[in-house]
């Protein structure tokens, strides 16, 4: 990794336009929470919670972020004209989008934990058999997993990338649904195991069980990391091979 590439890529997420966007996603969360807290009570408001977080931060939060910020890695920098620069610098493709890819991960997880720690104390806890940490970790496998999914996408997609790669993601979390072997090939699934899995042995059908997550945590962290690094391998090679030029399509 090039700490020097890793710092320049902070520097642009604090840029006040880029920073007020991540900003506006994250209040969304704690604006939703304000308004129906104190709605439920009892074992409902305990349903709803754990409901709401998982929804509102591994699922929504960390992948429309990824979406953004994955995708920008290579669109970025083609639509800035810096495509050519960053490609022919002494630092190896590898390490730089290695170093980028880190970068935006680490700021898109940081943020979304504050936000999270918010919510909880609007909403007073994140409900029975769900923890700060288990969310907290599932929304370091979301962020980590999405931004790398994306920033592959993005290195196959020349044209309506966004479009085409949103389509692509809500594809992935619908075949982490299945109740077969292809979801264990996907990051909603062990994302959904970190959270959900306190519930597997409540869980009497073993199809459902499958299909929310029963994986260990160790497990899951495992794949998400194998997972990542395959997808980041194949993206930078695809680098190698294909030619990315400056574009002005947004």
């Amino acid at each position: 990794m090039n700490w020097s590439v890793f710092k320049l890529t902070l520097r642009s997420a604090a840029q006040k336009k880029s920073l007020l966007v991540l900003i506006s996603f994250l209040t969304f969360p704690l604006l939703l929470a304000w308004l129906v807290r104190g709605s439920f009570s009892g074992q409902e408001g305990v349903v709803f919670n754990n409901i709401f977080f998982f929804l509102m931060y591994p699922v929504f939060a960390s992948g429309l972020l990824a979406l953004l910020a994955g995708t920008g890695l290579i669109k970025g920098e083609q639509q800035s004209g810096t495509i050519v620069y960053l490609l022919t610098s002494p630092v190896t493709r590898r390490q730089l989008f290695l170093s980028k890819l880190l970068a935006t991960i680490f700021v898109l997880f940081s943020l979304t934990t504050v936000s999270l720690l918010l919510c909880t104390l609007i909403l007073g806890g994140v409900g029975e058999n769900s923890s700060v940490f288990r969310l907290v970790l599932a929304i370091l496998f979301a962020t980590a997993g999405y931004n790398t999914l994306y920033f592959f996408l993005s290195t196959l997609v020349t044209k309506k990338t966004m479009t085409i790669v949103f389509v692509i993601g809500m594809a992935e979390f619908a075949v982490s649904l299945f109740p077969a072997l292809v979801n264990r090939f996907t990051f909603s699934y062990y994302c959904r195991s970190v959270v959900l899995s306190p519930y597997s042995d409540s869980i009497e059908s073993p199809l459902l069980q499958r299909a929310l997550g029963d994986e260990p945590m160790l497990v899951s962290m495992i794949c998400v990391t194998a997972l990542c690094a395959c997808l980041f391998f194949l993206a930078t090679w695809i680098i190698d091979k294909k030619e990315f030029l400056p574009s002005a399509e947004s």
